[in-house]
C-alpha cells in the first residue's frame, strides 16, 4: 500500500476519499444527491481561508503528499461542477471554463479539468497569471497532465488584453470555476 493508497491518519476506516469514490465516478447526480451524499461533511463546521491551510499542512507533516491532498480537492470540485451541469440543464452549452491560479488552487482546477475531461465534459483552463506555467511543483505537474487530455484545452492569460477577451467570451461557458486563489 502506497502513500495514496491510504486514509488520511485521523479519517475513518469506512470514509472514502472524492478520488476513490464509485458514486462520484458514477455521475448523473444533481446538487441535492450530492448534498445527500456528503451529508457528514456538510455538517461540520465551515473552515476559513487559514484554517484549511493548517489542515493541509498538518496533512503533509503526517506523511500525507500535497499531490494527494490536490487529487482529492479536484475530484470533489469536479463531482460539484458534474451535479451542477446536471441540475442546470447547461449540459451543451459549452465547455466548463475554470479560472487557473498559479498556486495550488490552481491546481485543483486542474485536476477538476482532468475528471472533467474524462468524463466526457469539454473544459478550457485559463492560467489567470504573469508566469507562463503554475509557480508550484505540484500545480504544474497537473497544469502538464492537461496537455494530453482529450476535451480539454489550456491558455495563459497574463495581462490585462487577455483578460479582456475571456471576460467578452465567459458567457458561452457551462459554468465558471473559480480555481484562483
Amino acid at each position: 500500500m502506497t502513500a495514496f493508497d491510504a486514509p488520511p491518519h485521523d479519517a475513518p476506516h469506512d470514509l472514502v476519499l472524492p478520488a476513490d469514490d464509485p458514486f462520484l465516478a458514477a455521475g448523473g447526480y444533481d446538487l441535492a444527491d450530492l448534498a445527500g451524499h456528503w451529508a457528514a461533511a456538510g455538517a461540520r463546521q465551515p473552515m476559513s481561508a487559514e484554517e484549511m491551510r493548517g489542515a493541509d499542512r498538518r496533512a503533509q507533516r503526517q506523511g500525507v503528499p500535497l499531490e494527494l491532498l490536490m487529487e482529492q480537492a479536484g475530484a470533489a470540485v469536479a463531482a460539484a461542477a458534474r451535479a451542477l451541469i446536471e441540475q442546470t440543464s447547461r449540459a451543451g452549452h459549452g465547455p466548463v471554463l475554470v479560472l487557473a491560479g498559479a498556486g495550488n488552487n490552481g491546481g485543483d482546477g486542474s485536476v477538476a479539468a482532468r475528471y472533467l475531461g474524462r468524463a466526457g465534459v469539454r473544459c478550457v483552463v485559463v492560467l489567470v497569471a504573469t508566469e507562463e506555467r503554475p509557480t508550484t511543483r505540484d500545480a504544474g505537474r497537473n497544469w502538464d497532465r492537461l496537455e494530453q487530455e482529450p476535451g480539454v484545452s489550456r491558455f495563459q492569460a497574463a495581462g490585462a488584453r487577455d483578460l479582456g477577451m475571456l471576460g467578452a467570451g465567459v458567457e458561452k461557458a457551462s459554468i465558471v470555476v473559480d480555481a484562483l486563489l
